[in-house]
């Protein structure tokens, strides 16, 4: 039986948690619904976006679920004013995340029910963002967008 998709969720905010340097990667019930604390930051959240249904085989098997999430990183708010390491330390983070996306240590995850697929396209980040916005506060940060093959 292969992974729900809150369950995908979930297994990605694992893989974002051994990323050096994220304070908070929280399962999906527990995303915070207002400002985030200072403490908490770096923070991941991961949300699923646009996917194609469809039974089709794929190097893995039999898909059900090709769909494209996005991993919003917010590192801190702009209330906290432009320092050197609100823009040194995201730079790092989207290093750390792009050798992730590409490792083939977590090419397939979940048991093998899920995979990062690579394209030519995908993985992609957005660079430096000071327009984040959650629960009406601006934050710095970046996100990445990702595509995951999943086996239902």
């Amino acid at each position: 039986m292969g992974k729900g998709l809150e369950e995908t969720v979930d297994i990605l905010q694992e893989l974002h948690r051994e990323v050096d340097g994220i304070a908070w990667a929280p399962y999906l019930k527990q995303y915070p619904t207002g400002e985030i604390a200072r403490s908490d930051m770096p923070c991941v959240m991961t949300i699923p976006q646009t996917g194609v249904w469809g039974v089709r085989q794929l190097g893995l098997g039999c898909v059900a679920d090709d769909r494209v999430y996005r991993v919003v990183v917010i590192t801190a708010d702009t209330g906290t004013g432009i320092e050197t390491e609100y823009f040194s330390e995201p730079c790092r983070l989207i290093d750390e995340f792009g050798r992730l996306y590409n490792s083939k240590s977590i090419a397939t995850a979940g048991g093998g029910d899920l995979t990062i697929r690579l394209d030519g396209e995908l993985p992609l980040d957005t660079g430096l963002d000071d327009e984040i916005v959650h629960a009406d506060t601006r934050y710095y940060g970046f996100q990445f967008t990702i595509r995951i093959w999943r086996k239902l």
